[in-house]
């Protein structure tokens, strides 16, 4: 087109000051925290001179700055006195919006958008000011891997205005989705083990506790010729109600605090009450061990030495 349109003259970039491709924004004013909205637009070398746009203040972006992408910005007269209502807007140069230097102040134009109302702009780099990016989902057949520095550098020559190609397999895109989700999950399962170890060993030093205290009436019973069978079913007929009371008492209190929590946290899953049958179990078969095993002990001894022993 151009070799046939001589006079033609390809701009720069896709800029332009009617506000067709323009950005809204919505901020905060750096100093009085007051709303702030405004517009941006894509600033090159050649665009104020392009579109006839006056240069109020300060300088326009320069060609190597342009090409380095440098976090500069020319801003119109409009921003510029929201910007600095109190203060001439030149005292705006060289100071910092939006993490950018502001090196320019320029006139306000006509926009399509606002119509009479003059608008805020901002002017800066394209791909400084937004970030664009293309995402592209490839299927391999099985047992072949993404030969990904191979793919990466046909990206990069295919356009050089690509400033960054990254290749992810799914598994890795999952990782990382849910990284958090399952720190979280790691977090809480480890909680809850703690929390059992304590709830286990809490009730195992108390059934052990209980259990020697009843080494004299034990020691009295085996001298008085009764069997070791009966001193065992002594012994776990005394401490069941302390395992089976706690136990009722905790699995209804667990059902209640989780059944009322469920409705108002979205995260937590459906109520099952086999975890909790399987908790049951495990504690009462520590507390089994913790009542039997002092108790054995002084079963297992001739009657006049345990009392000997007392």
């Amino acid at each position: 087109m151009q070799q046939n349109l001589t006079q033609l003259e390809i701009l720069q970039g896709r800029g332009e000051p009617l506000g067709l491709t323009n950005i809204f924004h919505f901020s905060k004013h750096p100093v009085t925290q007051a709303d702030l909205s405004y517009q941006s637009s894509q600033l090159t070398p050649d665009f104020l001179s392009a579109f006839d746009i006056p240069l109020i203040a300060g300088r326009n972006i320069s060609e190597q700055e342009w090409q380095d992408k440098a976090k500069v910005m020319l801003i119109n007269e409009n921003l510029a006195q929201l910007l600095s209502p109190d203060q001439p807007i030149e005292s705006l140069l060289n100071t910092e919006f939006e993490k950018a230097k502001i090196i320019g102040i320029v006139g306000n134009t006509f926009n399509l958008m606002t119509r009479n109302k003059l608008q805020a702009i901002s002017y800066q780099h394209l791909n400084y000011q937004t970030q664009q990016e293309i995402k592209l989902l490839m299927q391999l057949p099985a047992g072949e891997a993404f030969a990904t520095q191979t793919l990466q550098q046909l990206a990069l020559a295919f356009d050089p205005s690509i400033d960054q190609v990254e290749m992810r397999t799914l598994n890795e895109y999952w990782n990382a989705a849910t990284a958090d989700t399952r720190m979280l999950f790691y977090f809480t399962n480890l909680l809850t083990l703690l929390t059992l170890a304590l709830a286990a060993i809490g009730m195992a030093g108390l059934a052990t506790s209980l259990t020697e205290q009843k080494r004299f009436e034990l020691a009295i019973r085996m001298a008085t010729g009764a069997s070791r069978n009966q001193l065992l079913r002594l012994v776990l007929a005394q401490a069941s109600w302390l395992l089976f009371s706690g136990l009722c008492a905790g699995v209804i209190f667990a059902t209640l605090v989780y059944t009322s929590l469920q409705p108002k946290i979205a995260s937590l899953p459906a109520f099952d009450l086999m975890p909790i049958i399987l908790i049951d179990l495990l504690l009462i078969i520590i507390v089994l061990i913790a009542t039997l095993w002092p108790a054995k002990r002084i079963i297992n001894r001739a009657p006049m030495q345990a009392l000997r022993e007392l």
